[in-house]
């Protein structure tokens, strides 16, 4: 073989070794982006059975936005139809009659986003002292209600919150 023909071979085996780097590089660049930027939403229980005060959040411990997609809330398997704040409210007092309380709820709309390290109260229940509720009566009751939070990263990742 030619000189000539040995260098020639030697710069397109550099180039093309240069190019799959460059490819592997940016496919890491970009993977790390997406980690870089993954929500990552938990519920949160808070109770004070001595106060008769439960309340219901959820925290997005991740490290990017969360993008809420859709926020549905079930009864008893069966698909809560009010819109708004009233989706949670009329799940929670058709649980919870019989008891005398006091109800403060929140929605999650489509597009509403959650940063990072910001938490949503749901809901918050203060029952009367007339009517106290042990929280272990209060777990039961409770687990008739499902809230399912579907949310994307901005790289359009679906994620899913569910109990």
């Amino acid at each position: 073989m030619e000189t000539n023909t040995i260098i020639s071979l030697s710069s397109v085996i550099i180039a093309l070794s240069a190019l799959g780097i460059t490819i592997y590089q940016a496919y890491l660049g970009r993977k790390h982006n997406k980690l870089s930027l993954r929500p990552h939403l938990h519920y949160w229980f808070d109770n004070s059975e001595l106060d008769n005060v439960y309340s219901f959040e959820v925290i997005n411990n991740g490290i990017g936005p969360a993008k809420v997609k859709t926020f549905e809330v079930t009864l008893n398997g069966e698909t809560v139809e009010e819109r708004g704040t009233r989706q949670l409210s009329t799940a929670l007092y058709t649980v919870f009659s019989g008891y005398e309380l006091e109800l403060t709820t929140s929605y999650l709309d489509k597009g509403n986003c959650i940063s990072p390290n910001k938490s949503i109260e749901l809901f918050k229940i203060s029952f009367s002292n007339d009517t106290p509720i042990s929280e272990r009566e209060y777990k039961e009751k409770l687990n008739q209600i499902s809230v399912v939070i579907t949310y994307e990263s901005f790289y359009k990742e679906i994620f899913k919150l569910a109990p």
